[in-house]
């Protein structure tokens, strides 16, 4: 799909949110009547006719489609219930397809750039946004990312880049910090790539030197091929813990061929590894699986109850924390927008954005902390059956992290 075909789909007319096509597309009594409930906040009250550029940078083929679905949807969600509007601006949505490989994200993104839009949101690739990262700080427009924020980004100093999601060493961190109350021994596995290195990082910190049983080293994995290897090491091993920073196909295959070997395996693994589509992937075999994520659709605030309710009422199913970071990527654009009244350019939206203080998000309260990611709770999650659908059940909160 082309940029201008995405926008009009998306319910634009030369370039816009029109309010009249979205009412026809998504369902006239249902949006109106989200939109009539958050026409009294003030950013969704027109603060000029100017429109607001924005880039939208998803995975719109390949691997990571399901990922860059949840995106859209949750950015889409936000626009919908706030009339088209940016801080008080007609928001214009340039989409573009970060793709499968480094190269065709980075390609999308230096697009975007040359069509001078105001911000770029979305990247769900950690490969994707460390590729494209000297472009995005030499151009000064700042990226409000949703997808999460690899380690290796952190350690920069950056200026235009921002996360809504996490770092990526966060899951792994707060179950580290957990699994050390548990005792015994613990094996750890992952992909051999940016993401599962950073999980396994996280988890080593979090489980930290104190007392209890030492880590053995992890086992990293480049393919499904080397799942039968690493299994017997485990089985072999007496461990009954197993960390997994895996995802996709492998991850369900590593827990296939190990719930074979050893029955009594209790699996603890970042949020991703069972989120959305993943989740159906697994099937029942993903039953008992023990993930840590910074949002449950199971969460109580008011925030979340409203977005929740809408997600599910427009998709038919549970929103994931994929959604929930693009909803709250376009709230900090719609607040750093306003924020700059009738000065309205990349490095002023930037200069703002710093400056959104606390952000209502469907995950509870956030910050920005130094590190321009969020500082916000992280919760122990289950897969379970409720009724006949399995969930990601809340269980616990497990830290503060960030």
């Amino acid at each position: 799909m082309s940029a201008g075909q995405a926008g009009a789909a998306f319910g634009q007319h030369d370039g816009r949110f029109d309010r009249r096509r979205a009412l026809q597309l998504f369902g006239g009594a249902g949006l109106a009547g989200a939109l009539a409930a958050c026409s009294s906040t003030a950013s969704d009250n027109p603060y000029s006719d100017l429109p607001v550029s924005i880039g939208l940078l998803l995975p719109q083929t390949g691997s990571r489609k399901a990922v860059g679905d949840e995106l859209k949807n949750g950015f889409e969600l936000w626009l919908e219930q706030h009339s088209g509007l940016l801080g008080g601006h007609p928001a214009q949505i340039t989409y573009a397809d970060e793709g499968d490989t480094t190269e065709k994200a980075k390609a999308a993104a230096d697009d975007l750039l040359r069509r001078n839009v105001l911000a770029i949101s979305g990247v769900a690739g950690d490969n994707a946004i460390l590729e494209m990262r000297d472009s995005i700080e030499k151009a000064h427009i700042p990226l409000i990312g949703s997808g999460s924020s690899p380690t290796a980004l952190r350690l920069q100093t950056l200026l235009y880049m921002w996360h809504t999601s996490y770092v990526g060493t966060e899951p792994g961190k707060a179950l580290g910090i957990y699994m050390h109350t548990l005792g015994g021994g613990v094996s750890m596995v992952a992909a051999n790539n940016v993401a599962g290195r950073d999980s396994v990082a996280g988890f080593i910190e979090g489980w930290g030197g104190g007392s209890g049983a030492k880590l053995a080293d992890p086992y990293y994995l480049n393919s499904v091929e080397g799942i039968d290897q690493v299994v017997n090491k485990i089985a072999n091993s007496g461990n009954e813990l197993v960390f997994c920073g895996l995802t996709g196909q492998m991850a369900i295959e590593f827990v296939r061929a190990m719930r074979k070997r050893v029955k009594e395996t209790r699996f603890y693994a970042p949020g991703s590894m069972t989120e959305g589509p993943s989740l159906e992937a697994f099937g029942s075999l993903g039953k008992g699986i023990f993930t840590a994520s910074n949002y449950s659709p199971q969460l109580s605030n008011a925030a979340n109850l409203a977005f929740s309710s809408s997600y599910r009422a427009k998709h038919s199913t549970a929103p994931t924390a994929f959604a929930v970071a693009a909803w709250d990527a376009a709230a900090v654009l719609d607040k750093a927008i306003k924020a700059c009244r009738d000065k309205v350019t990349a490095d002023e939206v930037n200069l703002k954005v710093g400056g959104v203080g606390l952000v209502t998000s469907p995950r509870g309260t956030f910050q920005f902390n130094q590190t321009r990611t969020p500082q916000q709770k992280w919760y122990l999650r289950e897969v379970r059956n409720d009724g006949p659908v399995l969930v990601n059940a809340l269980i616990t909160e497990l830290a503060t992290l960030g």
